[in-house]
């Protein structure tokens, strides 16, 4: 294959346009451009396929393209062509694999990007879910795996920030980031902070923020047909006066498109209440508008629903699909909130929308006639009509926005040229397009010792802590965070009465949220509704209705959730990670997964309701379990049980009541539950073995020096050597005969035989004795790579950061001298984190990581049926 054009057209089934040629000129040179500044509609999301023909090609670019979106709906697109460049690179044989992640959407986070650091992975999130995990906070995320996915976004990763004008906090923090000023390794390091590979930022965005040496179109480039055809894509956009509500003119408009060429009609809404009258009023299966040709795009649904969305709107035709499906006869309505407005391959023929602040107007009219071609022409209807209790400020703006689209250009038959190519041309009226604009909010820079308190994960509280959401989204003026919400059947029983708190704190520590269950929505309108709902139900005044996943579980009764003066302090002042459980019978949500106070319970959820398949996707599944039941039926088709949680029923104290946890392990899924149970058992010395020749096979394929390749061979040879305990082995449930075991099946384990003093025993902790009895193992090594070694050890799952659990069963040492050793952990993490930085060191622990579960995946894809423990 020669040439960037042939793989690039191989990797994507077209040739490469011209600004897609100079830009991958720059990428050879491993020389990025500040920003890529291009219209609309011209293809950016093809920075995937440029990056990875180059990475081909073996420029020095990072291994990691890491693509963050501000809208939700979206990421699931962006994922799709990733996973197509997979499918081509592999069938072409340009690469072997190519692992595809996601933060968002039908395929979860399968952690594959976290598998091999050596290799090129594409990763897609929004910027919540890549800017929490950058801080080491990730939201949803473990303590034990917030270092590990910190490590592996915070180096050798680029960046591509789509529309990063949406974002300026987040924008500003990754500047920050990339700068690596005071954040990065210690200047004693000396050439050694070469070892860790850069961090790139790439803003990309359709409007323009004059970034010095951004990356634009060129004349030569509009000899390109799909460039010129997408510039020249003809808008013509008319103001239409309201003399109503916003929603009367709305679908006034929609309707009088009806009959146009196309027939496939945007209507672009500001709040989610207007969006939702618009999509009523506009089904009247009479006019031949039956319901299923009204697709309802708005935000505050489960991931779960949002996929549902999708398929309709390739049913109605505004999204493309491979499916042989036909689309509806025209004319079909997509009812969209700003959900609809960014990063979304929609293509309306038509479109009425009300006038809002001047970044939104560009993205709403990229939605629009997007592909262009002759003989096509968009209408687009702008409805100038103040919403409701709007602020002097908000008012200044739209109507600067009204002048702003008044200064395009006059087409010849009547109203202004809302071509991409006339858009281009409010960038010289600079002053006007700022005060039409939205204004950045403000946020706080970032400083090395609030990351330092966020890098120590270990630690389940710290009063120098911060929630790290003003860094990505900025000080919001409106006192209106987003929650989280999820609904669930368990831990509440049939009589509505929850566990004893440590068996509820077990329930969701063994089965923790999952993103496909989780939706977010204005604290405001959560409240409203579950307010509504409780007034609508009769589960018992005193039965807790919702619950608070914090340090400790809190609970918020039915009569509570009624009372405005209980209800809000119990939503308030929480982090911004906290997830809200609503009992599933209490409702809340409609048959298109919006949030209403009408919708009667129960609320179809991961323990109730949800089919397999919807299950294996979310990676787990919670089964009740009164009689061996779900026990018997685990281990049949990829689930594995990870803990059974007992439930204690008053009226029969004696009956075995169990909820089984179990997890859903294949190639493609999210997974969970213990590490150390796999599919089948593995000795102890052939694990260490393994892992030793993926930590050497690793640092081969990342260069490091031969002091540092030993110092990760050794770390890996030793990491697990606490596991020796007996009563290690027996709380796994290992074989009872033979070597010690590194993994096992799980079956007949008793985790609590590792509780010891009120603290649960650490195999790493144990590792730490075991080499202070064994110095020849880091024997050879200099003072600071024998210190590095000595902390992967204890930090290889998420402990010693710095806190790890000074117990030990060993019977020959003492509780003073496991104190010791767990500060002596303590300072070593602080030395270390102080030398090659908070990014750094959680690298270097990702890197022996990544060789142990490399190890431990290999055993469950090989594995034959697990053995039966003797």
């Amino acid at each position: 294959m020669d040439g960037f054009a042939g793989i690039f057209e191989a990797l994507t089934g077209r040739s490469p346009l011209r600004w897609q040629c100079r830009l991958h000129d720059l990428f050879l040179t491993g020389k990025l451009p500040p920003a890529l500044d291009l219209p609309t509609g011209l293809g950016k999301t093809s920075v995937m396929a440029v990056w990875l023909a180059a990475k081909i090609a073996g420029a020095p670019l990072p291994n990691r393209l890491v693509y963050v979106v501000d809208r939700r709906v979206v990421v699931d697109q962006a994922t799709e062509e990733a996973e197509a460049l997979r499918r081509t690179a592999i069938a072409h044989g340009l690469l072997p694999d190519l692992p595809i992640s996601t933060l968002r959407g039908q395929h979860l986070d399968n952690r594959r990007w976290m598998e091999d650091p050596t290799a090129p992975a594409i990763i897609v999130g929004t910027v919540d879910m890549i800017g929490s995990r950058l801080l080491f906070r990730g939201y949803g995320v473990s303590a034990g795996m917030r270092p590990f996915q910190a490590g592996l976004l915070g180096v050798d990763t680029l960046v591509v920030l789509d529309e990063a004008h949406l974002c300026p906090p987040f924008q500003a923090l990754l500047v920050r980031i990339a700068a690596r000023e005071g954040l990065g390794p210690s200047e004693s390091l000396g050439p050694d902070a070469a070892l860790l590979p850069p961090f790139i930022l790439l803003p990309l965005s359709a409007t323009g923020n004059d970034t010095e040496g951004a990356f634009a179109l060129k004349e030569e480039d509009e000899k390109d047909s799909f460039v010129r055809d997408r510039l020249t894509a003809g808008k013509r956009l008319t103001f239409t006066p309201s003399d109503g509500k916003v929603e009367d003119g709305l679908v006034r408009e929609a309707l009088a498109l009806a009959d146009s060429p196309g027939g496939r009609i945007a209507v672009f809404c500001t709040s989610r209440e207007v969006a939702q009258k618009v999509a009523d009023r506009l089904v009247d299966r009479k006019a031949g508008r039956p319901p299923e040709a009204v697709v309802l795009l708005a935000g505050a649904r489960r991931v779960h629903e949002r996929e549902r969305a999708k398929e309709e709107l390739q049913a109605t035709g505004f999204l493309p699909t491979r499916k042989d499906q036909s689309a509806l006869s025209p004319p079909t309505f997509l009812v969209a909130t700003a959900a609809g407005e960014v990063g979304i391959d929609l293509d309306a023929d038509h479109a009425v929308m009300d006038l809002v602040a001047a970044e939104r107007m560009i993205q709403r009219l990229g939605r629009v006639n997007r592909a262009g071609g002759k003989g096509r022409l968009a209408q687009v209807r702008v409805i100038d009509v103040a919403p409701e209790k709007e602020s002097a400020e908000a008012q200044v703006r739209r109507e600067a926005c009204r002048r702003l689209l008044e200064s395009l250009p006059i087409r010849s038959d009547g109203g202004f040229d809302a071509s991409p190519g006339a858009l281009l041309t409010l960038r010289k009226n600079r002053d006007l397009l700022v005060r039409a604009s939205t204004p950045a909010p403000l946020y706080p820079a970032l400083d090395r010792p609030t990351l330092d308190a966020w890098a120590m994960t270990s630690l389940k509280t710290h009063p120098g802590r911060p929630d790290v959401a003003p860094w990505l989204r900025g000080w919001v003026e409106e006192d209106d965070p987003e929650i989280t919400l999820i609904w669930r059947r368990w831990p509440w029983d049939e009589h509505g009465r929850l566990p004893d708190p440590r068996t509820l704190a077990d329930c969701f520590e063994a089965a923790p949220p999952r993103l496909l269950e989780r939706l977010e929505a204005p604290r405001s309108l959560a409240l409203k509704i579950l307010a509504e709902r409780a007034k609508r139900v009769d589960l018992g005044d005193h039965v807790p209705a919702v619950l608070a996943l914090a340090d400790r579980v809190e609970e918020l009764t039915l009569a509570e959730l009624r009372d405005k003066r209980r209800r809000d302090p119990f939503f308030e002042r929480r982090s911004a990670d906290m997830v809200f459980v609503v009992r599933h019978d209490l409702g809340g949500l409609d048959g298109h997964g919006l949030l209403a106070g009408d919708a009667a319970g129960p609320v179809p959820c991961l323990d109730d309701g949800w089919d397999d398949e919807i299950l294996k996707n979310a990676g787990l599944r919670i089964v009740f379990d009164e009689a061996g039941e779900a026990s018997r039926s685990e281990g049949k088709g990829g689930w594995r049980q990870v803990d059974r949680i007992g439930l204690t029923d008053p009226q029969r104290p004696d009956a075995e009541r169990y909820l089984s946890i179990q997890v859903w392990r294949d190639a493609d899924r999210e997974t969970g539950g213990d590490p150390a149970v796999r599919r089948r058992v593995q000795g102890l010395y052939d694990h260490l073995g393994e892992a030793e020749a993926e930590a050497a096979a690793l640092a081969e394929r990342l260069r490091l020096p031969a002091p540092c390749r030993a110092m990760l061979m050794a770390a890996a040879k030793a990491h697990d050597l606490g596991k020796r305990r007996l009563q290690w082995q027996r709380a796994m449930g290992a074989p009872r005969s033979g070597e010690p075991y590194a993994k096992t099946n799980g079956k007949g384990a008793n985790p609590a035989l590792l509780l010891i003093n009120g603290e649960t025993y650490r195999h790493e902790f144990g590792s730490l004795l075991d080499l202070e009895r064994a110095p020849e193992v880091l024997a050879g090594l200099d003072a600071d790579l024998k210190d590095l070694a000595l902390h992967l050890v204890a930090a290889h799952h998420g402990y010693a950061r710095p806190w790890i659990a000074p117990v030990d069963p060993d019977w020959q040492t003492s509780l003073a001298s496991h104190r010791e050793r767990a500060a002596a952990a303590a300072l070593r993490f602080a030395r270390l984190q102080a030398t090659w930085g908070p990014w750094g060191l959680a690298w270097w622990e990702a890197l022996l990581r990544a060789a142990d579960q490399r190890v431990s995946r290999r055993l469950d894809e090989g594995a034959q049926p697990a053995e039966e423990t003797a």
